[in-house]
């Protein structure tokens, strides 16, 4: 038998699908990933702006922005985990998911961490 090669299963046996709720979860781990990225990008690109001051660097637009990243990252894991607690589905999407949305979710800890500790120092 050759090494990784999986003999397909006999006749009648019901290969189990990938969980629909863990591909929802994946997709809004990228989703919430892109939307980071884009709020990162954007307060660069006006901080760096010489006619904008570096305190309204993170305006309106950026908090709708923040709150659009954590609804979506606490639905994401939250979705990965129902989809991961599914008895008979495959769970490569859902732990996915899971990773993904987590990450975004202790991004978004530490930038409160950060903005509270400058806020202290300040």
């Amino acid at each position: 038998m050759i090494s990784g090669f999986q003999p397909s299963p006999p006749a009648g046996t019901a290969v189990p699908k990938y969980s629909r709720l863990g591909l929802v979860s994946f997709a809004l781990g990228i989703l919430s990933l892109v939307l980071a990225c884009s709020f990162f990008i954007l307060a660069v690109r006006l901080g760096l702006e010489q006619e904008v001051e570096p305190e309204r660097a993170i305006s309106l637009g950026g908090l709708v922005l923040l709150s659009a990243i954590l609804l979506v990252a606490v639905v994401g894991t939250g979705l990965g985990l129902v989809g991961f607690s599914r008895p008979v589905q495959r769970k490569v999407f859902s732990l996915l998911g899971i990773i993904l949305n987590g990450v975004i979710l202790s991004m978004f800890c530490a930038l409160i961490v950060l903005a509270l500790w400058q806020l202290r120092s300040a």
